[in-house]
């Protein structure tokens, strides 16, 4: 109300002043440098008030154009401390899940930086407040024009694969995890989820990167590292394999054996891989090993497929070989014991059984092997079906109070 009377007040003194002009017509001259005017005091008032609004804006025109160039250290401080509070308010507004506050402040704070595009400072705080806030097309264009920056680089791509992530999309993850460990310092963000991606995926072949940050900054343990590298050389085998490279995917066998020679995967995988070579005395040798360090149900699968087609008989003189490498580690039993059951040997079976199912909790397949023995030996059915009922109770399927 106060700025409209004082509009008003000087629209009448400015009416009343050129009525009193125009009544009141004189003239001005003036004599400078050889010149000599002559105008009407009307036209010469107009003219003066003309030239001093012109100058008034060429005046402020260069102080503006001195702020935006940097001119002198007054504009570079002013700018710096717009810029300094509008990024602290926007980090706050992260801090505080308040991703609207984020996005306005860092927004304020691009405009201390008037001369710089979408890469400026604050941007990447911007990106991060817009995909909070669910503008998820505005946040993606935003990180997709800071990647061009390199400082802001790995912040995008961060931002980039927690959205790919949110939205399940797993080859922009792919994408965005491959970028991040290859062309960012230490990209200890990416690691997990790279290896969790290649875990979920079966996608292993080029894990290594991902293990290598990850061991370095104490995100994944040494069993967790070997299995991974372990899986991944015996993928890339494979795929040699698969392509005919028969001496490559061997080479790549080995390596995974050099990595964990305990690995039922990797020596059962590079047995095969022998084995057809011609190589069967070396395919047994490295089973053999394996079976040594860790039985495993793989192994003996793998040992038993090396001699091809045998009698009942045979197979169990065989595997009786490889359980003594090892003989009293429960899969030796569980093997020997399997292979008994095949020759119709019940008395072997039920003693090689019998050391693993004397306990309170004996595993699952124990009390199969067991059932199989009861009703083979003796046709029991009853004592069949109680060995059943452990066996279900063991892995979980039938509660122990149930059964």
């Amino acid at each position: 109300m106060v700025r409209l009377f004082s509009l008003i007040g000087l629209a009448v003194i400015l009416v009343a002043g050129g009525v009193w002009v125009a009544n009141r017509q004189g003239t001005v001259t003036l004599d400078w440098l050889g010149w000599h005017l002559t105008a009407n005091m009307f036209v010469a008032i107009v003219t003066l008030l003309i030239a001093l609004v012109v100058l008034y804006w060429v005046v402020r025109g260069i102080i503006a154009l001195g702020s935006v160039m940097s001119f002198g250290p007054g504009a570079a401080e002013g700018r710096l401390r717009a810029a300094v509070r509008g990024l602290a308010e926007a980090y706050n507004g992260l801090r505080n899940d308040n991703a609207g506050l984020a996005r306005v402040e860092a927004r304020r704070a691009r405009h201390a930086f008037p001369r710089v595009g979408k890469t400026y400072p604050g941007a990447l705080i911007e990106a991060d407040g817009l995909a909070r806030m669910g503008r998820a097309s505005e946040a993606r264009a935003l990180y997709l024009a800071l990647l061009s920056d390199r400082d802001a680089e790995p912040g995008a791509l961060r931002g980039l694969l927690e959205m790919a992530t949110r939205e399940g999309n797993e080859a922009e993850m792919q994408e965005w995890l491959e970028r991040a460990l290859f062309k960012v310092d230490n990209p200890a963000w990416a690691a997990r989820p790279a290896i969790e991606l290649a875990k979920r995926t079966g996608r292993v072949m080029n894990v290594e990167r991902a293990l290598e940050v990850a061991e370095r900054n104490g995100d994944v343990t040494a069993e967790e590292a070997r299995a991974m590298r372990v899986t991944a050389f015996v993928a890339q085998s494979q795929a040699a394999a698969d392509a005919g490279k028969s001496g490559d995917a061997i080479k790549l066998a080995r390596k995974a054996l050099a990595v964990d020679a305990g690995s039922a995967k990797a020596a059962g995988h590079a047995a095969r891989l022998l084995a057809a070579d011609g190589k069967t005395r070396k395919a047994e040798e490295i089973i053999e090993d394996a079976w040594r360090q860790a039985p495993d149900a793989a192994l003996a699968v793998a040992w038993r497929e090396l001699a091809g087609d045998q009698d009942a008989m045979a197979r169990l003189n065989r595997v009786q070989t490889l359980a003594a490498t090892n003989p009293h580690h429960a899969e030796s039993r569980l093997a020997v014991a399997e292979a008994a059951i095949e020759a119709g040997l019940w008395g072997q079976a039920r003693s090689q059984l019998e050391a693993l199912t004397g306990g309170e909790a004996p595993s699952a397949r124990a009390c199969v092997l067991m059932a199989d023995v009861e009703t083979g030996e003796k046709n029991d059915a009853g004592a069949a079906a109680t060995w059943m009922r452990r066996a279900l109770e063991a892995s979980g399927v039938v509660p122990a109070k149930a059964a």
